[in-house]
This record gives structure tokens, sequence and C-alpha cells, in this order.
């Protein structure tokens, strides 16, 4: 071979480990470089250290942040907390652990003047996905018929169908952050990164950012390895700005693996996540908290070091093969049948009989669960599907689909439940194609803090100034499952003749299981009607019991089938399985 031609091969055609300038850096000088006052960030929901360090940098000052972020919890509560935000865009601000629930912190927030723009997961996403894709609005069956669609009127327009279609439009504006700050998986020096698995919307906020991209990382990698993995990049790299190294960077969260050679998942830290929630129930404790775990550590280094490496040893282990199993055991063997059951896991049951009857009945094939006591019923109609020899998928809205719940703990997405789906995908996928998709045949669980007679539900705020914990995915099941089931135990507060919010509209929800008895909307009805009492104390009436159950109803008039049966008590089987699903009883205890 010409030796020239031999220098050319081994110059510019040879591989190398990493081809561009270096954007490597400390998270504290990438902060520092490309955060200013008064800008809209896009928060990816693991990016847990650069919350932290962004804390650290701006306590005591008023910079006027917008956080944009699909779910408001742990670290971020610390920024509302010291004051450092103006405004919230985002679709979901429970509590999501042991139980869901609101948040004390973001109430206070909310009545301090923090404003809330509130929007249903799949349009939020779909905000940022018109930015990205350089659009200036895309269209979408959510939110009509909510409050949102009014309160958001700058931003959402209903419109006819411009293709002749019966049924309106919704259109969503784009959504564009000043910068994104998101956790990967892996990033080479350039940035270019693997992104996390089911992660909801780091991909589309990332994307949609003017100013770029601060990545933090669980491990620096070369170009060449992401080269290997290339299908699962999925932040390129001259969106980037600045890199940082961050192990643990998704703490207290859980990490699942992406099936990287040598990397290593973590488990939730379920006890940090209780010492936090107990923490923030007074502004003094939360004080204190955030004193110890934000403000205390000078670098994410640090912070972990405040672990101590014998607890990170514990997460890793919670992420190895049956690692959550050996965790659980304990609380397993707590599970008792020589017990009577309660109203809350009568309701559980009554709506996994529910489900179980909607899925055969339609030929359903997906179910969408929400938290709490929905997951736990989505769960235990899944087991005794299964045990049937009817195949459904159980689906979580950040894109994880076909899961296994396992026994242990109730939470929704912890490691053992998300580690066995069978995909990992996106929010867009889950709320756009599973939901909306044709032969989709979903059926979607919901909760509800207010409910009138019409089905119409509130979850996102009171009139006395209480906030409660947002749309989440609510109004885009209410647009897109083929069935839906709402369960809500019954008191004169929750059930109520007029809502204070309209969280999602009434119309395709007919199915609405209390803790007293259960509901459906019959034919063309618009109201619900009471169609089944649980078994009632010893010795009462059928009369007695409605009679009960009206007092505890806030509706001013109460349907009753005359056909009104009662349910069955619980079988050993039914309790025994919802009893393993939550054996510490927390969520069932209410």
């Amino acid at each position: 071979m010409d030796p020239e031609i031999q220098a050319l091969l081994q110059g510019p055609f040879a591989p190398r480990e990493n081809e561009s300038p270096s954007k490597v850096t400390s998270l504290a000088e990438a902060l520092r470089l490309h955060v200013r006052p008064g800008m809209a960030l896009h928060i990816g929901i693991d990016a847990r250290a650069a919350l932290c360090e962004l804390a650290r940098q701006w306590w005591g000052g008023h910079p006027r942040f917008t956080l944009i972020m699909t779910t408001v919890g742990e670290h971020a509560l610390s920024l509302l907390h010291g004051g450092l935000v103006e405004t919230v865009v985002a679709s979901n601000f429970a509590d999501l652990y042991l139980p869901p629930g609101p948040s004390p912190i973001v109430g206070r927030a909310f009545k301090d003047g923090v404003r809330f723009e509130n929007w249903s997961l799949y349009t939020h996403l779909q905000r940022l996905q018109a930015a990205a894709l350089g659009l200036e609005f895309l269209p979408t069956r959510s939110l009509l018929g909510t409050t949102m669609a009014k309160e958001n009127a700058s931003a959402f327009k209903e419109i006819a169908d411009p293709f002749g279609g019966e049924a309106p439009v919704g259109l969503v504006k784009a959504l564009a952050p000043d910068l994104s700050l998101v956790h990967a998986w892996a990033a080479d020096p350039a940035g270019n990164a693997i992104g996390i698995p089911a992660d909801g919307d780091s991909y589309w906020g990332a994307r949609a950012a003017r100013d770029g991209v601060i990545v933090t990382c669980e491990r620096l990698v070369t170009t060449e390895f992401l080269r290997r993995h290339a299908s699962q990049v999925t932040i390129p790299g001259y969106k980037v700005r600045a890199v940082a190294q961050a192990p643990f960077g998704a703490h207290p969260r859980a990490l699942v693996g992406s099936g990287l050679p040598d990397f290593q998942g973590y488990g939730e830290d379920l006890p940090f996540l209780l010492a936090q929630r107990q923490a923030w129930k007074e502004p003094a404790s939360y004080e204190g908290w955030v004193k110890e775990w934000v403000l205390g550590p000078q670098s994410h280094a640090d912070y972990l070091a405040r672990l101590g490496e014998e607890r990170l040893g514990r997460l890793r282990a919670l992420a190895e093969p049956s690692g959550w199993r050996r965790a659980v055991e304990q609380g397993l063997q707590n599970v008792r049948l020589d017990q009577g059951y309660s109203p809350t896991e009568m309701m559980v049951i009554a709506a996994a009989r529910s489900i179980q009857e909607l899925v055969r009945g339609h030929g359903l094939s997906t179910i969408l669960t929400g938290i709490g006591t929905t997951s736990l019923a989505s769960w235990l109609a899944y087991l005794l599907l299964q045990e049937r020899g009817l195949s459904v998928d159980l689906v979580i809205g950040t894109g994880d689909f076909g899961y296994r719940p396992a026994p242990g703990y109730p939470g929704m997405y912890s490691y053992a439940n998300v580690s066995s789906s069978k995909m990992l995908s996106s929010t867009v996928d889950v709320y756009g194609a599973v939901l909306n998709g044709r032969r989709s045949g979903c059926l979607g669980t919901l909760g509800a803090a207010q409910i009138d007679p019409a089905g119409n539900l509130n979850s996102t705020r009171l009139a006395n100034g209480m906030y409660l914990v947002g749309a989440g995915g609510a109004p885009d099941i209410s647009a897109g499952a083929q069935e839906i089931l709402v369960m809500a135990p019954l008191s004169t507060r929750r059930y109520v003749e007029q809502l204070d919010y309209i969280t999602v509209p009434g119309e395709n929800t007919r199915h609405l299981v209390s803790d007293r008895g259960t509901f459906v909307k019959r034919g063309r009805d618009k109201r619900f009607t009471l169609m089944a009492l649980f078994p009632g104390p010893s010795g009462s009436s059928r009369e007695e019991q409605v009679r009960t159950l009206r007092e505890n109803c806030g509706w001013q008039s109460l349907q009753v089938a005359d056909e009104l049966s009662v349910l069955a008590a619980p079988t050993r089987q039914e309790l025994g399985l919802l009893r393993l699903l939550d054996p510490e009883q927390s969520v069932l205890k209410g």
C-alpha cells in the first residue's frame, strides 16, 4: 500500500476514544457558569444531585426560577421551601411514597404565592415535544372540559376538527425552557448521553431547551463505548453545555440498570424518604432536614459521604437479582389471614373484581395503573387474571410496560416492579400510542379528592386555598382509555354536588368503587347509580346500610338500583394476595 495512503488510514480514519472537546466539569462549576436568575429550568425526574447543588448556590437569594417538571418531589421541594421559585409548570405535585398524598411544602408554597401552572402529564410532555420539534403547537385529546383548559387559555386552545371530525380538538402551545438539567446513566466528555429508561420527560425537555443541557451521569465513558451502545443514547452532545459525573445522582430514587456491562443499579432509599416526609410536616423540622441533607454537604461527593458506603451498598444490593425479595422477607412474615378485613381492603378487592370483569367483558389488553389503592386494585386484578390464564399488561405512565407487581412494598415505582418490565419506554409512548393508539384496549384506574354525581373529578385544589396533588395523567386517561374505574372512599367532603376544580370531566367515568359500595352509570345515564353494597355489620338490614351510605355522601340525591345487591366477602386468596402486596399496610391503613 502506498505509504501516503497508509498514513491517511492511520490518521482521520483511525478510531478515537473521544472526538470532541471535553465539556466535563464539576457540577458546581456547571451551574455557576450556565444558570442565571429568572431562568425557566427544565428538571429531569432523576436530576436529584443537580437540584441539591442548585439550592446550595442560590439559597438566601431571590432567583425567581420557573421550574418545569412532570413531578415535583423530593429535593425539588427544598427549592420551594427556600423561596427560590416564582412559578412551577408541572402535572404532579403528589408525595408518591407510603401512601401518596398532598405535600405540606407544596401547600405552603401555593398559599405563599408561588404560581402553579397545571397541566396533565401528556400535555406537559406535548408542549416540550412541540418545542423540541420546532413546532408552534401540537394537537391533543386531553384537557377538554377541564378547569386547566380555562386557566391556561394563553397556551391551550379548543378548535373544531379541521378535517371534519365531530369531536373538537385541543392545541397546546410549545414550551421551551431556557436550560435543562438531566441525569443520565452514562455520558462521554462531549455530552452524548445514555438516558435513564422510562424517566418521563428528560428526552424531550433536554431537546426543547434553548440554551442547552447540563448532564449529570453515573459514569463517564468514551465515545467508542457509546458507539457500541448507540441505540440507548437519547441526548446528542451538540445540545449539551456541561457534563458532571455524579454517582447515585438520582438518590433517593431508584435507578434501574440499562443492560450496560458493569453498570450497577440501585434501589430507592425508603428510610431516607420516610425521614424527609416526617420532617416536612412542619416548616421548622423541614428547615433542619434541608440544612442537614441539602445545604450541609459542600458537594455531591460530600452528600454521598454523609450517606455512607454501608448505606450505598445496601441500595446497590436491592438492585441485585432477588435483592428486593431479601429486603422484604421480614415484612412478609407478618402477613396473616386470621384477622378480619377492613373497609379499605374490601374497597380494593371490590375494585379488583370490577377490573377483572371489565378486562374479560371488553377484551382489554392493558391496565394503566394509578397510585395508592388504585395500584393495589390493578395488581390484585392482574394476579387473579393470570391465575385464570388471562393475559393483560400493567403499564405506568412514565413508560414502564408489562411489569409484574412484587410482594412486599406497594410503591408503583419500586425497583422490583420497574425492573420486571417487558419494555421501558416513555410517557409520550404510553399516553400517546398505548393509551390512544388503535387496538390499545386500555383500562385506566383513577383516584379523586372530590367526585360529583356525574363523575367529574378534582385532584388539583380546593376552594379553601388548599393545593392537592395536581392532575398527573388523569385527564389523559379520561380522554383515551376504553374503560375507566374510579376509587374514592365515601365521605361528605369527597362526594360533593359541585367540584371546586374540574381536573377530569366525567363523561367517560362510568365505574366507581367506594369503601361502602359500587356505583355505575347505566345506559345513557349521566349520574351514578348505587348498584351493590359491601357486606354490612352482623344484623344490619339493607335499608340501614343505604341510609348510612346516604348520610356519608354529599350528593343531594343518590340513585339506588331496584336490584341492589350485596357483594360477597373477600376470599382468603384475595385477602392473602392483597396483604402480600402491602404487608406493612402502608396504603391499606389509609
